[in-house]
């Protein structure tokens, strides 16, 4: 197998780069927040058409809400009109090679206060463009059009077949890539692209989030005794779900692809509410929380040990008042093993193109869990950009962080597709 020359790609590269950065400051401009991502996949798929792809729009399939993955999204019910698809374009191969799945989405979260819009020349990073869902993830869905900018202009045929899964909802649960695998679509191999700054994650964490209600009894505080606090006993179960937090971290501690970061694993109560009035006993309470967790336990597993401390906590009072439901973030943790031909042959072509880059674990959660847990199939994440800046007002894009990481993409696309 003969790979197009790398310093030819690059150089390609550096000549469109400016045309497609043009591009993606537009597509940053288009409005692509949950129920508003129509004018966005359209111009996605007009971008992609005419580059070898045979593009179209996927609505998702009708029974995705009874898989049990699903993640509900009460904020649909305001856009009633609304279309709920991904983009999917595809490159088939001409036999004899892997396929392989390239995924990013198009949504983003809403604008903060004081976002901003506007080009910059950084005397170090060159150009950065300041913009909502610059990096996370318009950027990668630039990066994706300049790979497949590549191949069409160095006419570059493929042994196995490529499919690029352009999704929406990703933000809100990952119900985009949920369609896709729901729908059946497999390959070989696929490449999340979410801004890493171009390391390679075969793993990332888990993020489960629950709420809780508990019942005491009202009282005037001068008859306190009488009644039944709320909130202490709120206070008792944090304390029981703190202890459980202990014991995560101590199982967690070293653990493989994860021993760079200082706290992987933690406990938060992030809400607690109770009661109505200073001087009344509080009647009810409501906690709510989430729980980050490493590959070494499953999201079912977390949600187990979070409904056991509930139903076997010493304090009768919480075992027989106390609610427990998981009905907002659900994100399963994954991993594969770190030395499968995916990642080690997308860590090969980084460093055949001089893109530093590490194979370690994400201490973030994304679609890749999906691919993994739901769809069975081999995933790591890698892309441009840095998720630091992402959903807040500064969030911004370094031009040239998008022609290093199509430069490894089409490298590594080429040697694990093979090239006929």
């Amino acid at each position: 197998m003969t790979t197009t020359r790398s310093h030819d790609i690059r150089a390609f590269f550096e000549a469109e780069v400016p045309a497609v950065a043009d591009w993606l400051f537009a597509l940053c401009a288009l409005e692509s927040k949950l129920g508003d991502e129509a004018a966005t996949r359209a111009e996605v798929t007009a971008a992609f058409q005419g580059l070898g792809l045979a593009v179209e729009e996927v609505p998702y399939p009708v029974d995705l809400t009874a898989n049990p993955h699903h993640v509900p999204v009460p904020d649909l019910a305001q856009f009633p009109d609304h279309v709920r698809a991904n983009v999917l374009a595809t490159r088939a191969g001409g036999g004899g090679g892997r396929s392989l799945i390239l995924q990013t989405h198009l949504d983003v979260v809403p604008a903060s206060e004081g976002q901003r819009y506007e080009r910059v020349q950084d005397p170090e990073r060159g150009e950065l463009l300041y913009a909502r869902g610059s990096n996370d993830a318009k950027g990668q869905v630039a990066t994706l059009l300049l790979v497949m900018r590549a191949l069409a202009h160095f006419g570059i045929e493929l042994g196995g077949d490529l499919a690029l899964q352009l999704v929406t909802e990703e933000e809100v649960g990952g119900n985009g890539a949920l369609a896709f695998i729901h729908a059946g679509y497999r390959a070989d191999g696929v490449v999340v692209m979410e801004p890493s700054l171009s390391q390679i994650h075969p793993a990332n964490r888990g993020a489960l989030w629950f709420q809780i209600g508990i019942e005491g009894v009202s009282m005037h505080m001068g008859r306190m005794h009488e009644g039944v606090s709320a909130i202490d006993k709120g206070i008792a179960l944090i304390a029981s779900f703190k202890e459980y937090e202990k014991e995560l971290v101590a199982m967690s501690k070293g653990y493989h692809g994860f021993e760079r970061y200082e706290h992987p694993v933690q406990l938060n109560v992030g809400i607690f509410q109770g009661g109505h009035w200073p001087s009344a006993v509080s009647g009810e309470a409501v906690i709510e929380g989430g729980v980050g967790f490493l590959p070494n336990k499953a999201m079912a597993d977390v949600r187990a040990d979070l409904e056991r401390i509930v139903a076997t906590h010493p304090d009768p009072w919480i075992r027989e008042h106390t609610s427990i439901a998981f009905n907002k973030l659900r994100n399963d943790s994954f991993e594969i093993p770190y030395d499968h031909p995916l990642p080690t042959m997308l860590h090969a072509a980084a460093k055949a193109v001089g893109v530093e880059s590490e194979v370690f674990g994400w201490n973030v959660s994304c679609d890749a869990r999906l691919y993994s847990r739901v769809g069975g199939l081999p995933v790591v994440v890698f892309g441009p950009g840095d998720l630091a800046t992402a959903h807040g007002p500064h969030e911004h894009f370094a031009v040239a962080d998008m022609i290093d990481a199509a430069c490894a993409l089409t490298q590594f696309v080429q040697e694990w597709c093979g090239v006929t």
